[in-house]
């Protein structure tokens, strides 16, 4: 085929299939914040953020909850941006929770720009400024111009079966990735130029990036190892790599020892210090445990980061590393060593949006492996129509999962519970509580994990949907004298499960007010 004819195909084949992923992309971006959020305590603990911040003085730095208990709501969290920029909206034109996913998707957008950027320099594209010299180890693939490999890493991660899922969903990560993916950028173009604006712009990317979720701080060993990689002895001694390190370290530092004081003065937080995610001795003394969450760790990279289809590819693309695109290792290594002193949490289904950190390096390996070359690559081992074949099988693997992410009933059974009962007794519930009324909902979380670990327990999506303040019990704590004592400290309600173990104990010690389903509520 005519190369110029086969770059238009391929051409209009990328836009096709860009369209079709925004459509992915959308779906249910004007949902509110209802029973169907995948993950409905992340959603509400922002939805409520967002909307003290719409009903408050808009101080970002002080950022509230409704399970405050009775105090003043403050919380140890990320830096609330998404929550601001949502309650920013909501005075702008009206409260509508939707709002946040239009900011989501926004950022789903910048994502797709960016990392299309970050895949044309790492393949050596031509730029606005004119063509820039191609990188040694990379030559034209499939007869067709060398943008078909960063058009081919730019699909799959558009069609990444986590960032479809989470597209317009209300939680910090999204920005996050945008954020770490920026840092890179601009990481690779100061290593290229030297020029201290890119490093200061790096470095403020990674600092946000890790304001934003704190896991973007295992950037810190990719920014290390470029460094040390492109400077070698003079590493310690340039005065950009010192500029950079301050620049990226501090504001979070800053920022998290401040939300911390909330933790200790209220007892609020979002997971950060209420919850156990690292690695520990009781983990390393039992071999089988530690080896059955990383395996189930490895086991959610492979299937929702590699799609399996993508994993012969990202190992072949590890043999088509060179000098320009080493630091696609370090940035997956840095990822990986996050995941394994995290283990805690990134070996569990629910947290499958933490490996998000992983997507970018792993889309670009798995576009290397497809590379064709003098020396590596699959077109390097197979004929080109096989080469072309298991291309397009990959591609049609991702969008084939990326859009069975998508349900029409979310969220999928087992990886959510069903919170359609909780959202109607809500609704119910809402008109017979007075607005000022402090009230009490008995969750079904624990207060610690089976190996003795602290969980963050508080049962947010109730107390959002109901629009009050008040206390979110876990299981151990579900009791009559509990209540009571949360009585004399100014609680005037409490819904519950009427299956919960204590129910009927409760429901004989106060007045019931109302039913709905399952859900009990009670005049303390």
């Amino acid at each position: 085929m005519n190369p110029s004819y086969l770059n238009k195909l391929l051409r209009f084949i990328f836009l096709l299939l860009l369209a079709y992923g925004l459509f992915l992309h959308l779906y249910e971006v004007n949902r509110p914040i209802d029973a169907s959020s995948y993950h409905s305590w992340r959603e509400a603990d922002l939805g409520m953020i967002a909307r003290n911040f719409w009903r408050g003085d808009m101080n970002i730095l002080h950022p509230q909850i409704d399970w405050r208990k009775d105090g003043p709501g403050y919380v140890e969290c990320e830096f609330p941006l998404l929550a601001w920029l949502m309650a920013l909206a909501y005075r702008l034109f009206g409260y509508h929770e939707e709002a946040g996913r239009v900011i989501a998707i926004a950022i789903s957008l910048a994502s797709l720009a960016t990392f299309h950027a970050l895949a044309r320099r790492t393949f050596s594209l031509a730029g606005k400024g004119g063509p820039r010299p191609p990188c040694p180890e990379l030559v034209e693939w499939a007869d067709a111009d060398s943008s078909t490999p960063a058009r081919f890493a730019t699909l799959l991660f558009w069609f990444s079966p986590i960032l479809v899922r989470f597209s317009t969903s209300i939680q910090p990560d999204p920005g996050m990735l945008l954020c770490a993916m920026l840092a890179v950028l601009f990481l690779l173009r100061w290593r290229e130029s030297g020029r201290l604006r890119d490093a200061l712009a790096a470095a403020a990317a990674a600092a946000l990036a890790i304001l934003l979720k704190a896991p973007a701080a295992s950037l810190g060993l990719l920014f290390a190892a470029v460094c040390f990689e492109h400077l070698g002895r003079r590493t310690l001694r340039t005065p950009a790599v010192w500029i950079m390190g301050t620049l990226a370290i501090l504001p979070p530092l800053a920022w998290y020892l401040h939300v911390h004081h909330f933790w200790t003065l209220y007892g609020n937080s979002l997971g950060l210090t209420n919850e156990s995610h690292w690695i520990g001795m009781d983990l390393l003394r039992a071999p089988r445990t530690l080896a059955h969450m990383i395996v189930s760790m490895l086991w959610i990279e492979l299937r929702f980061v590699y799609v399996a289809a993508g994993a012969l590819l990202a190992t072949l693309g590890l043999f088509r590393i060179g000098r320009t695109t080493r630091y696609l290792v370090y940035w997956l290594a840095s990822a990986m060593l996050f995941y394994l002193l995290a283990l805690q949490t990134s070996a569990d289904e629910w947290a499958i949006y933490y490996h998000a950190l992983t997507i970018p390096p792993a889309c670009l390996l798995m576009a290397l492996g497809l590379t064709g070359g003098r020396g590596g690559g699959l077109a390097a081992l197979v004929p080109s129509f096989l080469h072309r074949a298991f291309a397009a099988f990959t591609l049609a693997a991702f969008i084939f999962f990326a859009t069975h992410r998508i349900s029409f009933i979310p969220p999928h059974t087992g990886e959510s519970p069903d919170l359609t009962p909780k959202f109607a007794a809500a609704k119910v519930f809402k008109s017979l509580i007075p607005a000022d009324a402090l009230v009490v909902t008995l969750g079904d979380n624990h207060l610690h994990d089976e190996t003795g670990r602290p969980m963050a327990h508080d049962d947010s999506p109730f107390l959002f949907w109901l629009d009050r303040k008040g206390f979110c019990l876990a299981m151990e704590d579900h009791s009559v004298a509990k209540l009571e004592e949360l009585r004399a400290r100014g609680a005037r309600y409490a819904a519950f499960r009427a299956d919960f173990p204590t129910a009927d104990s409760i429901t004989q010690a106060f007045t019931p007010i109302a039913a709905s389903g399952p859900w009990r509520l009670i005049s303390l």
